[in-house]
Parts: structure tokens; sequence; C-alpha cells
């Protein structure tokens, strides 16, 4: 049992870790099909972003797309300083497609850059980065990295990677009720910006289900 199941069981709280959820019944109280099983819950957030779009009614309102990333080795002060990422501010750039990089722990970098389509994201799952349009992606991310300045050319890059992400038609994120209950709340869509807004945006969902807050109304511009 992790940490969190073990601090959720001693307040009366379960936690079904790594299960499936099958199906979505929108009755009172909501019931999840999990392994053959039923499980009934009052308040439901639906969080699976990029996936099970179907079951939180995105599948005709965003794209999912796998995105692509790298982390380097430790940098030496100097070549922070060069950089003007020893502040540890985050940063990217004006061209597309924009290339984005945050300081993480040990004076490394993560830098992303780079979109794969896929027709559904079932498809997510089964992209191998090592190959094909994720690996073409993952040489160019690379290259521009160690083309962005001097103090790149040499650096160590010690792992490449691939994550999905939700982009939406209109690029605001989804944060509703779900059409089908309003005892259910749709979260997702950050187009990208999920490390930020899934956080802030969860928080405040945890309000929503408890009655103090209401959801936001996005403003047309």
């Amino acid at each position: 049992m992790s940490g969190l199941a073990r601090a959720a069981a001693e307040r009366g709280v379960l936690i079904f870790e790594q299960a499936r959820i099958e199906r979505v019944e929108f009755t009172e109280p909501l019931r999840l099909q999990i392994g053959g099983k039923s499980v009934g819950a009052d308040h439901v957030i639906f969080a699976t972003n990029s996936e099970s779009l179907e079951m939180t009614r995105l599948a005709e309102r965003a794209h999912p797309k796998l995105t692509m990333a790298l982390a380097t080795g430790p940098l030496p002060d100097e070549k922070l300083r060069a950089l003007g990422m020893a502040n540890g501010k985050p940063c990217y750039t004006t061209d597309l497609p924009y290339l984005w990089g945050r300081l993480v722990h040990q004076n490394r970098i993560i830098f992303g850059s780079g979109l794969v389509d896929v027709r559904d994201w079932r498809e997510l799952t089964a992209i191998d980065v090592n190959s094909g349009r994720a690996l073409e992606l993952l040489d160019k991310l690379e290259t521009r990295v160690r083309r962005l300045h001097p103090a790149m050319l040499d650096v160590q890059i010690t792992h490449r990677w691939g994550g999905p992400i939700l982009v939406t038609e209109d690029w605001r994120p989804v944060f509703e009720q779900h059409p089908k209950s309003a005892n259910a709340v749709v979260m997702g869509g950050y187009s990208g910006h999920g490390v930020a807004l899934s956080v802030y945006l969860g928080a405040w969902a945890a309000e929503v289900l408890l009655g103090r807050r209401a959801l936001p109304i996005w403003k047309q511009t």
C-alpha cells in the first residue's frame, strides 16, 4: 500500500490503485464498473486528460498528442548563468514549434518541443519513441537544444521521452460539469500547460465538490 493509500485508509477513505474503470453509470449515486465490480460514488472527477475521451465526452472537442522532451545532465553554475537560467525560472522561445525549458534538481534542465499526431487516443500507448516520427522529433529536439547556446554544445543528454497531452479546439482548458451528471466534473485539455494547470485546477475541483466554490466561466475573446 502506498503512503497516499495508507493515509486515506486511516481517514476512512478507500483508494483503488491500478484499477481500470471500464464504465460509468450516471445514476445516483454514480456507479463505477471496475474489474467486474460496481463501486458507488457521490461525486466523481474525470481527470484522465488525453485518454478515455468517450467517457468524458471530449472526443469531438480535443485532440490527443504525444509531446517530446529530454533531460540534461548536471550543468555547472557558470553555464546556467550564461543561459540566463540560474534564477530557476522556466523559459520558452517565441518561434514555432516553441521550445520550453525548466531547471530541475541537481542543476539539470528539461527541454521539450514537438508533437506526434494520433488518430485515436488509444494509439498513444503503442508509440515507440525509438522509431518513426517520435524518434525524428527527439533527434531534432536534441539538435535544437545543442544549438540554443554555445554553453549547450557539449551538454550531456541523459533521458529522452514522450508524454501524452490533450489540445482543445480553442486552447482553453476543460473544467466543467459532465453533461450527464451534476455530480461529476471533467478536467483536462491543458494544451501543454498541465504541470501548472492540473495542480491549480485540481485544488479548485476539490472545493467545487465540497460546495465551497463554483466552476469557472471562461470568457470568450
